[in-house]
């Protein structure tokens, strides 16, 4: 079975074996969260499918055309779009950096191909939306009422879900919830205590219920249609070149991370500079920080206002 069990090779020089040399490496050398694993393993299945209806794969022969096939594949018959599309096009570019660097091909052509991706349509949440979240009588239904506190612990400390979710009395010392990031264990947040945030591990007693992602999403989408997210909004979706569009009620683009970008959207909108917001969330990039920020019609009508009157 590929990855388990398989002695190295001295020398790769197939796609099979050069990527369990590197996907190996990459489990020994620890810095892989388990979700990279699984997109990793993820791309592994994806281009043995696609082996299936081309040819063989030569290792040494991927290159800027074989790239455009693989990509045509994945948006005309899997339907990818185009942030999962330039995702795994990102992640067959470190494989193949790997094997480069490694010399086990030689062919360095795939440098030349992009990595796309778009900006797409989140939502971030408004303080008073929190808040109504917040004042949610959910003491008839207790799941509900646990994935809502573990949600807002997120709206309040600008954590991601794999972090937020984790938070326990040893990671609370000082006035600061100090917790090792998932995906980048190099960094370490520290997050100053506020009463909002100490009220829900207080009412948990420092030990916050989990539950699995799956049930986490679905319980949280179920919390938002009760409390009345219903407003239909345009979601849409880019594959290739085409933009499909469909409305749907408002509760259904809730997602765990809805409660990071809405973080530091507020943050953001109450004057708190970038960089302050940088050292809680653990953000090195200002790029990627920006990316976070979605500021309301009525935020942005605020600002001209105040330039142009």
């Amino acid at each position: 079975m590929l990855f388990k069990g398989v002695s190295k090779k001295k020398a790769p020089n197939d796609f099979d074996s050069c990527f369990e040399d590197f996907f190996k490496f990459k489990l020994k050398e620890g810095g892989w969260s388990n979700a990279t694993a699984k997109r990793y393993r993820m791309l592994y299945k994806l281009v043995k499918e696609f082996e299936k209806i081309d040819d063989k794969i030569e290792i040494e022969l991927i290159d800027v055309f074989w790239i455009t096939d693989f990509k045509k594949y994945c948006q005309e018959i899997k339907s990818h779009q185009v942030n999962t599309l330039g995702r795994n096009i990102g992640l067959l570019k470190t494989f193949l950096n790997y094997c480069l660097k490694n010399d086990f091909i030689t062919n360095s052509s795939f440098k030349e191909v992009a990595v796309n991706r778009e900006i797409t349509n989140q939502l971030a949440l408004s303080k008073e939306e929190i808040q109504q979240i917040a004042d949610l009588d959910l003491s008839n239904r207790q799941r509900l009422e646990r994935v809502r506190d573990v949600f807002l612990l997120g709206c309040y400390t600008g954590m991601r879900y794999s972090d937020f979710k984790r938070v326990r009395a040893s990671n609370v010392t000082n006035n600061l919830i100090t917790i090792r990031e998932v995906k980048d264990k190099t960094k370490t947040l520290e997050i100053p205590m506020t009463d909002k945030i100490r009220a829900i591990l207080n009412k948990y007693n420092l030990e916050l219920p989990v539950i699995s992602e799956q049930k986490f999403r679905e319980y949280l989408k179920e919390i938002f249609k009760i409390a009345g997210f219903t407003s239909l909004v345009v979601k849409s979706k880019k594959i290739g070149k085409i933009v499909y569009e469909e409305e749907v009620p408002m509760y259904q683009l809730i997602s765990t991370h809805t409660a990071r970008r809405s973080f530091i959207t507020i943050m953001l909108n109450s004057g708190v500079p970038a960089k302050a917001i940088m050292n809680i969330t653990g953000h090195k990039s200002i790029n990627n920080f920006q990316l976070y920020y979605k500021p309301t019609n009525d935020v942005l009508s605020d600002f001209m206002q105040k330039v142009w009157k």
